[in-house]
């Protein structure tokens, strides 16, 4: 659309909001994991636990399917079971105690699957659950937030057990700071919405322009590697270099043409070797597997290269919204884009009901100026 962006920050906004989880799978998804902490943390269990979600689910950037429908797909939902009073154990019972646990309720053993190299895995209609054992960390391993520190297990190939270092939690509160005054905004929204404190209104629950753009780059990775999606670049991946490149603009479109220009100036070449760094665990690498698997990497850069073309230089040039939709058809589907669209129409219906649609210079507008005309609402009553 060549006049300018207002047109697209609301399409993008509006495509976002169809990738979202839906509401109704969102509370299954909360009710689901709520009932398996509730029962890690009961009395009768031995230790003290802590039962709370990270990844996509917790930082609100969790996308449908290709296929457009919640109930064909099955969603992951990641979630950290901290036990602090297990910091002398050793990686085997801290992660053999979370299995044995589940294996105690009946509903949690039909849906346990086999131990996995992290996780203890629970399926549901529609999700399944990896729940990630955990304990304290005994020392900082450096980094914003070291109060939230863990170490994990990880079961190798030959049945060893090993801790390692992470920091969801960190993660999380990392990923918020780079929101700024955005997230704020959006909790105040939600709390007045449903009505509960700011403090109360969860990260899944909002709706930001970091969040939408993540969706946005998310769903075009899995089209463009729908047919190999083993080279596709991670979500962590994608997730921690917009959110480096973010610059706070409000935009969805004007934020994602940014974030595109600059992600790859937090990607950084080591005497070879790729690194894009956890910001809140120095040492953790999430371009690690680039050094073994170099077709990763040229992947990564080839979808890069689509998205900024796609996503923006085709859409930019596009004249008019029927050759707006067929662009984003060619790099999004048929399905999301032309949802998008829908609702953006019906959205300039509504604000010309309610003579808030304004006719200036550069085309049509949401946003009035004091050369802006006010579009008429048409009844189109016959005459008797």
């Amino acid at each position: 659309m060549n006049q300018d962006n207002e047109a697209l920050n609301i399409i993008f906004s509006k495509l976002a909001d169809e990738l979202n989880i839906s509401e109704a799978m969102g509370k299954r998804a909360v009710s689901g994991y709520e009932n398996v902490g509730s029962w890690l943390d009961s009395d009768d269990f031995a230790t003290q636990t802590v039962v709370y979600p990270q990844g996509s689910f917790a930082l609100g950037t969790v996308i449908k399917p290709l296929s457009g429908g919640d109930e064909e797909h099955e969603y992951d939902i990641d979630l950290v079971c901290y036990m602090p009073e297990m910091e002398n154990s050793t990686a085997k019972e801290v992660k053999t105690s979370v299995g044995e646990r589940l294996r105690e309720h009946k509903g949690h053993a039909n849906r346990l699957d086999d131990e996995g190299k992290r996780c203890w895995t629970l399926h549901y209609a529609g999700f399944h659950m990896d729940i990630l054992p955990s304990t304290a960390a005994k020392e900082s391993a450096g980094g914003p937030y070291p109060e939230d520190a863990l170490r994990i297990t990880e079961k190798s190939p030959q049945g060893t057990y090993s801790f390692r270092s992470s920091n969801p939690k960190g993660y999380k509160k990392w990923f918020e700071s780079r929101m700024g005054r955005t997230l704020n905004e959006e909790r105040s929204r939600v709390a007045s919405k449903i009505t509960c404190s700011v403090e109360e209104v969860h990260l899944y629950q909002t709706r930001t322009t970091l969040q939408r753009v993540i969706q946005i780059l998310k769903h075009h990775r899995d089209v463009m590697f729908e047919d190999n999606p083993d080279i596709a670049p991670i979500s962590i991946l994608l997730t921690t270099l917009a959110a480096k490149a973010y610059d706070q603009t409000y935009g969805v479109f004007d934020a994602l043409s940014y974030i595109l220009s600059h992600m790859d100036e937090y990607i950084e070449n080591r005497n070879g070797v790729w690194h894009v760094d956890n910001p809140v665990a120095p040492g953790e690498n999430f371009a690690d597997k680039w050094e073994l698997e170099p077709e990763k990497a040229q992947a990564f850069f080839r979808w890069l290269n689509a998205a900024r073309a796609d996503l923006v230089a085709e859409l930019i040039a596009a004249e008019g919204i029927d050759e707006l939709a067929a662009a984003m058809e060619r790099s999004l589907g048929s399905v999301y884009p032309s949802r998008a669209i829908g609702a953006y129409g019906s959205s300039l219906n509504e604000s010309r009901k309610t003579s808030k649609l304004y006719s200036t210079a550069a085309g049509i507008s949401t946003i009035a100026s004091p050369a802006a005309k006010t579009v008429p609402n048409h009844s189109f009553y016959g005459r008797g």
